[in-house]
C-alpha cells in the first residue's frame, strides 16, 4: 500500500518522506456557513482518498482495524 502525506495549510515544514504528497490548501473560514463549506470539503477529500486506497470509512461508534 502506498505511503500517503496529507498537509492541510501552508504554513508549515514540509517532511516529504512519503510516496504520494498531498498539499491540500484550506482558506481561513471566517462564518459558521463558511467553516461548514470548509467541513463539508475536507470530508469529501477524505472519502475521495479512502476511496482510491480502497479503504472502507469508519462510523460513528465502530471499531476502526488496522491491516499490518
Amino acid at each position: 500500500m502506498p505511503d500517503y502525506i496529507v498537509y492541510l495549510g501552508r504554513d508549515i515544514k514540509r517532511d516529504e518522506a512519503g510516496r504520494d504528497i498531498k498539499i491540500w490548501d484550506l482558506p481561513a473560514a471566517g462564518s459558521m456557513e463558511e467553516t461548514r463549506e470548509l467541513a463539508d470539503d475536507l470530508e469529501a477529500r477524505v472519502l475521495y482518498m479512502l476511496n482510491r486506497l480502497e479503504i472502507a470509512p469508519v462510523t460513528a461508534g465502530q471499531k476502526a482495524t488496522v491491516k499490518a
